[in-house]
């Protein structure tokens, strides 16, 4: 399985990476600093999931996901979206409406 982890918090990227790994050894981890930094992997990669943060400069996670839903190949690929966030319910209705599997 092949993992993509995409926030911009990069001690928060290493400390899911090492959950992962140590979770699940056979797993490949792939780490993205940004939205744009993510579909870059995704258009080089076979990726099986994606953990993406919400909160990011630039480009956040609702837009990352869009571009990733519009990325030939790569609109089967479940999204989860993470963050520090306390969210609402018109919050939870975007994730949803962006793509994301939870």
């Amino acid at each position: 399985m092949n993992i993509l982890i995409i926030d911009d918090n990069s001690r928060d990227v290493i400390l899911l990476s090492e959950m992962i790994r140590n979770a699940f050894p056979e797993t490949s981890v792939f780490e993205a600093t940004s939205g744009k930094g993510g579909v870059s992997i995704i258009r080089e990669n076979e990726i099986d999931l994606i953990l993406l943060d919400v909160q990011m400069p630039e480009m956040d996670g609702f837009e990352t996901s869009e571009e990733i839903k519009a990325t030939e190949n790569a609109a089967h690929i479940p999204i989860i979206f993470i963050t520090g966030a306390d969210p609402d319910k018109k919050w939870i209705a975007k994730v949803r409406d962006a793509g994301g599997m939870d």
